[in-house]
Formats: structure tokens, C-alpha cells, sequence
């Protein structure tokens, strides 16, 4: 019987201990302990990619035995800023890219991937591997149909279009790998200030101009993004709002018990910080779910349904006779 593949991308500086004490396979339950998978890491500060095989799922610490297989990633020069911030230029030290998982990925059996976890930094809507490499600012910097520059190592939005790694026919290959109920969820900020405070203002005083500028947004999101290309739910944090991978920091008493869902009040896990009741309520009301470390499930049906115009009010009638057609 064919084992289910399970696909974790730590990203740099990102802690060796968060992935094995974070991954969970689904928004509201604990996955089932017995059940074994082929767990694929790609560490990208290591510049390995490590395959356990028969992989027992153990929250808490890295698998006890070596990796059934172990492969180096590609690398390549980070791209690094002129002096002048007028170009970038691949001078930087070498680095894996996000292009080995893609790859990877694409080489896979049909439906055989059920998770991706992107443990990494994150911003303006993208993951972050290698903190000080990224385009970022919204709009990007160049036109989003552009091709990716060869040496540059981060997922991308742009990675969704024209001649890019997951458009077209490469991303129907990429599709293909994941099953039709994938678990996905990338655990990095989108802390864009502009983007908190559109939310913020919405919740006070909501208009209809505001909420499309919202979904505008959120469409433009490289979680909405993939979502859209797989078919499934990407979690991924709200758009304006940042994560913490270290609660403990704000939050001294929390402890950790490795049992998913964890109680927000009183247990520490990665989660969305300074996210109150009524920014929430914006993203249930577009039909967002929200999960126990308040990342909201990116999906294009609620994102589609939340674009339509509101319905008509019902026709108030106050007498039979009003029930009643005309006659010519």
C-alpha cells in the first residue's frame, strides 16, 4: 500500500526544533498516531533534502533514526541589492532555493503529497527563506508575469504567472502531485501595516468599497494563490498581521503540551498574534474559517462568494392585494 507523503520546508532562521513540535495535518483534530508516512524535510539551512521513510508521526523532537534517504540541494547565489538599490545582482553567498521543492514536486506520483508546511519567515503576502533576500512592497517591484530571476531563491506570486514554475502546464504538474484533500499551511507574517489597518478600519466602519479592496488583497496573496492552483484550503495568516514562532516572549506563562489543538490562552505553538475579536470577524464574514492559533484557511469559493453583490432586499408586502398581477 502506498504510504501518504508529508512535506516540511524549514526555512532560514527558523529554529531545527519548530517543525517537529508544530506540523499538524488538519485545522481541528489531532492527526492519528498510529499512522505512518514518508516524511520529505526539506532543510534549507542544512542544504539537505532528508526522506524518512515509514515515518510515525512524534510531536515534539526530529525522527530518533537517520534518514532512509539524503540528497543536497541545488544552490545558488542570493541575490543582493546594488549600492544604489537600483538592481539586484547574484552576489551573495550560496543558498538552496525554493525551486527544489517545485522540482521535486513535480516528479511526484499523482495525489501522493497529503501535507506542506511551510515553516519560514514571511511577508508582503509571500514566504520568506533567506530573510534579507525578497522582492517585497506591494505592488512588487516589477510586473508579476515577469520571469523569476535565475538567482532568486524565494517562493514567489509571480511563480503563478506567464512563463513562471507553477503557471501553466508546470503547474498542472505541481497540481497533479497533491491530493484532492492536502493538508497546507504556511506558519510565516504577512504583517503588511497598510493591509491591517484597511482591515481595522473595515471592522469600525465597514463599507462595500473597503471590503473589495480587502479581497483585492487577499487574491493577490501567494497563500489565495496556491490555493487556487491545488484546489484545497491554504493556512496561512491573515493578511496585515505578523506571527510569532516564540510566544513565550510576550506570553511567559504559556506552556507546551504538543497536543493539537492547543488552548490559545494558555499553551504555547506558533500563532497569530494581536489579532482581535472584530478584525476576525471581517474574515468569518467573507466565509473565512479561522483555526485555534487564529490562522485564516485561504480558499477561492469564499473568496468568490464574498465578491458578489449583496441580494436584493425581500419585497415587503403589506396587503393580499399587493400579492396580486396586474391585469393589463
Amino acid at each position: 500500500m502506498r504510504r501518504e507523503k508529508v512535506v516540511f520546508v524549514r526555512g532560514g532562521q527558523i529554529g531545527e526544533d519548530r517543525p517537529w513540535r508544530m506540523f499538524h495535518f488538519d485545522p481541528r483534530r489531532e492527526q492519528d498516531t498510529s499512522r505512518q508516512y514518508d516524511l520529505v524535510y526539506f532543510d534549507m539551512p542544512a542544504g539537505k533534502r532528508k526522506t524518512w521513510e515509514g515515518w510515525q508521526p512524534a510531536r515534539g523532537w526530529p525522527p530518533r533514526r537517520r534518514p532512509t534517504h539524503e540528497v543536497e540541494l541545488r544552490r545558488v547565489h542570493l541575490l543582493d541589492a546594488r549600492p544604489d538599490g537600483s538592481a539586484f545582482e547574484a552576489t551573495g553567498p550560496e543558498k538552496p532555493t525554493i525551486l527544489n521543492l517545485y522540482d521535486w514536486v513535480k516528479a511526484q506520483e499523482p495525489s501522493s503529497i497529503g501535507a506542506l508546511h511551510f515553516f519560514t519567515h514571511g511577508d508582503y503576502s509571500e514566504p520568506i527563506i533567506w530573510e534579507h533576500c525578497y522582492e517585497g512592497g506591494k505592488p512588487p517591484l516589477r510586473p508579476l508575469a515577469e520571469p523569476r530571476h535565475p538567482n532568486d531563491t524565494e517562493p514567489r506570486r509571480r511563480d503563478f504567472f506567464g512563463t513562471n514554475p507553477l503557471a501553466g502546464t508546470e503547474g498542472l504538474r505541481f497540481w497533479s502531485a497533491f491530493a484532492s484533500d492536502a493538508f497546507v499551511k504556511m506558519w510565516g507574517c504577512d504583517a503588511a501595516k497598510e493591509n491591517r489597518r484597511m482591515v481595522l478600519k473595515q471592522a469600525k466602519e465597514p463599507t462595500q468599497t473597503r471590503s473589495e479592496d480587502i479581497l483585492d488583497s487577499i487574491e493577490e496573496t501567494y497563500a489565495m494563490l496556491l490555493a487556487r492552483l491545488l484546489g484545497v484550503t491554504v493556512w496561512a495568516p491573515p493578511i496585515g498581521w505578523g506571527t510569532r514562532v516564540d510566544p513565550q516572549l510576550l506570553h511567559p506563562g504559556l506552556k507546551y503540551r504538543g497536543v493539537w489543538p492547543p488552548d490559545w490562552r494558555t499553551e504555547l505553538w506558533w500563532r497569530v498574534e494581536q489579532f482581535p475579536d472584530e478584525a476576525q470577524k471581517v474574515f468569518r464574514d467573507f466565509g473565512a474559517k479561522i483555526d485555534s492559533t487564529r490562522y485564516v484557511g485561504y480558499h477561492p469559493a469564499w473568496l468568490a462568494s464574498a465578491r458578489r453583490p449583496p441580494a436584493p432586499p425581500p419585497l415587503k408586502v403589506t396587503s393580499p392585494q399587493e400579492l396580486q398581477l396586474e391585469q393589463p
